[in-house]
């Protein structure tokens, strides 16, 4: 148990360091930006794009910054709770040692489900709140544009939905089909993401009625993802050979399944494709 906490405090720690990395990064590229656009004399399309990025990485910067005070808040808190089931431990060790080795046996299995009970009634909600964080950072890489500044809410008696900056919440239920597959596939890459499991991750059509925009922006995320294996299975209208092209170098094998309707089976042709890139 004493291992599983200190496990858990390491994992705080070395989420401190990568967020304050992501804040570092942010900044510089704030700074960059920022010089970059005194530099500019007139308000062109180009000025303007530049001043949006400036606010997107100033809003960036922020929520990076209130991460880190929360991470800290959390690590002091694990700190405190580490301390007293220390102390726990230590009397248990003290009642073990005058106990008979079945009453031992009893007592440790008994107070170590009372510790471990409390410890994950504290930890769910550094959970969800993980959870949402994960799930937007994919959601707003696959979803249309105009999500970019909304965040994936979970809530305790209902279903997810979509916060806006201004306050407007949409439910994902009441979205497009292109969204709802968006949340999916992005709740699929948060989920292999914080439980660390390298698992084969499968997905089904996940470019069926796509428009032309949302499927190198699906393919990419795909792409980019730290997984050991992604398989993809389309229809023969989904994966044009120019989006094949885009993703070749990541491409592993392909397989063609052809369904023989006189022998009403199904026939798998390793390295075979819909169309020859």
């Amino acid at each position: 148990m004493l291992n599983r906490l200190n496990e858990t405090r390491s994992f705080a720690y070395d989420h401190v360091r990568a967020v304050a990395k992501r804040l570092r990064d942010a900044r510089d590229a704030y700074e960059e930006a920022k010089a970059r656009h005194h530099k500019l004399g007139s308000q062109s399309e180009e000025t303007r794009e530049l001043a949006d990025k400036i606010k997107r990485l100033d809003e960036n910067m922020d929520e990076l910054i209130r991460r880190i005070a929360t991470a800290e808040n959390e690590i002091t808190v694990w700190k405190a709770d580490l301390h007293t089931v220390s102390a726990e431990v230590g009397n248990l060790r003290e009642e073990l040692a005058r106990l008979e080795p079945e009453q031992r046996r009893i007592a440790i299995a008994d107070r170590a489900a009372r510790a471990v009970e409390a410890i994950i009634e504290q930890l769910k909600p550094v959970t969800s709140q993980r959870l949402e964080e994960h799930v937007t950072n994919h959601f707003r890489a696959i979803a249309d544009k105009r999500f970019r500044d909304g965040r994936i809410k979970f809530s305790h008696d209902g279903e997810p939905h979509l916060l806006f900056a201004s306050g407007e919440k949409a439910l994902l239920s009441s979205m497009s089909g292109f969204e709802r597959r968006s949340f999916g596939i992005a709740f699929s890459l948060a989920l292999a993401e914080i439980t660390r499991r390298r698992v084969p991750l499968i997905i089904d059509t996940p470019l069926g009625n796509a428009d032309s925009q949302y499927r190198p922006r699906t393919l990419d995320a795909l792409r980019k993802f730290d997984c050991d294996q992604v398989i993809i299975l389309t229809h023969d209208r989904e994966v044009t050979p120019d989006l094949l092209a885009h993703i070749q170098s990541h491409v592993c094998q392909t397989f063609l399944v052809e369904f023989v309707e006189a022998e009403k089976r199904s026939i798998v042709h390793p390295n075979q494709f819909f169309f020859q890139p």
